[in-house]
């Protein structure tokens, strides 16, 4: 069984109780099992749109799964739902949705169902809501996420943040990271073709799994596929993961992760302020005599009641506070004009030089190389003399 595994001994500083190493041993394992699927077999790793989404509405007009909504398999959350993505759920391009005015009532607003039966797969140790904001040019694997706790009614403000770094030799980071060409490292032109913009993080995911290929011989369920190698799914190879990580990171050399990706100058974040309160009593009432909170609960084969309603909906807004966007650029503190300047600025206070005089230094010391160079060649001249001849 999974407790005989060595995993549980390895990390005991990790997990004090061995059946909570357990559920993380079993859920890598049920990872490297969905990984395998076809994705209408990955679709029951998850429940479906309208089971989950309650109402969803954008700047005060309903949005639908058809058309607003496409699917995303997340690597370690599974089936995920992705608003404005730029595709709906067919995969159709569709247009992007802007935000015009600010304030909560003109963003997403979304009361979800968090609700999940026992006997369905789910790859997720928490209950509530994993939420991702981020641009649709970013993968989602990319973000951390926020927790949403079931029972609440969150107000999510977000701003847009852009950050410039100053590219090499100031930072040790590269500018214009679009190009394949930038950056000599089959693992950066590897995270260029998955379609999202380039993050050290997408690329680091992938030298690990590399690694992890070439120690266990099989995938990591937690990152994307390489040279279409399958995912582990055994005990054993589960177990054989952990004991790679653990000889990786305690290894003095390890790994040099900025010789195969590099860090990018450029980022866009979305700072979020959230505050959170328990769902109001009218709209818990209103979810407990409402027959779809009813097929809900059939569904999870528990009775509809108020402590049952507060237990699984999870309500929460997503606005911007302001229209408004932070810039964070770098610019180089001194320039050569700036060294130059401070130069002659420090001679001239301690030696009284000024720049004109500086000049006229190299000025004598050129006089002086050619009085040296011409004193040398007089020398080498040969005199001829005209000589009377005897007879």
């Amino acid at each position: 069984g999974i407790s005989d595994i060595r995993f549980t001994s390895m990390f005991p500083y990790y997990f004090l109780n061995p059946q909570i190493a357990n559920v993380f041993f079993a859920r890598s394992m049920l990872m490297g099992h969905q990984r395998s699927q076809s994705d209408a077999q990955k679709s029951k790793f998850g429940l479906s749109w309208n089971t989950t989404f309650s109402s969803c509405f954008f700047d005060n007009e309903p949005c639908w799964y058809d058309t607003d909504f496409s699917v995303f398999f997340h690597n370690l959350y599974g089936l995920c739902y992705q608003f404005n993505s730029g595709t709906n759920a067919s995969n159709a391009i569709t247009s992007i949705k802007k935000s015009t005015k600010t304030g909560k009532e003109n963003g997403l607003n979304v009361l979800y169902f968090s609700g999940y039966p026992r006997d369905r797969n789910t790859l997720s140790l928490e209950s509530g809501v994993r939420l991702f904001i981020h641009n649709k040019t970013e993968s989602p694997n990319s973000i951390d996420g926020i927790g949403l706790v079931p029972g609440t009614t969150n107000d999510i403000k977000i701003s847009k943040k852009f950050h410039q770094k100053q590219p090499l030799p100031y930072n040790k980071c590269y500018d214009d990271l679009t190009s394949p060409d930038k950056f000599s490292s089959f693992f950066y032109k590897k995270t260029l073709e998955t379609g999202f913009s380039y993050k050290q993080k997408d690329c680091i995911d992938l030298v690990l799994q590399d690694y992890i290929i070439r120690t266990v011989n099989c995938s990591d369920p937690t990152y994307s596929t390489l040279y279409n190698k399958e995912y582990c799914k055994s005990p054993m190879q589960i177990s054989d993961i952990y004991l790679a990580y653990f000889n990786l990171f305690s290894s003095e050399s390890g790994l040099n992760f900025d010789t195969y990706c590099p860090l990018e100058c450029s980022s866009l974040t979305y700072p979020t302020l959230i505050s959170s309160s328990s769902l109001s009593t009218e709209l818990i009432d209103m979810l407990a005599n409402d027959s779809y909170t009813k097929d809900r609960f059939q569904y999870l084969n528990q009775i509809v009641s108020r402590e049952n309603v507060a237990k699984y909906f999870v309500h929460f807004y997503i606005y911007f506070e302001n229209l408004q966007y932070t810039l964070i650029t770098e610019s180089p503190k001194q320039t050569s004009t700036d060294l130059m300047s401070n130069v002659g600025g420090t001679l001239g206070l301690y030696t009284g030089m000024s720049f004109l005089s500086f000049v006229e230094i190299f000025e004598a010391l050129f006089d002086l190389i050619f009085v040296i160079i011409g004193h040398q060649k007089e020398k080498r001249k040969v005199r001829v003399q005209s000589l009377p001849v005897s007879e």
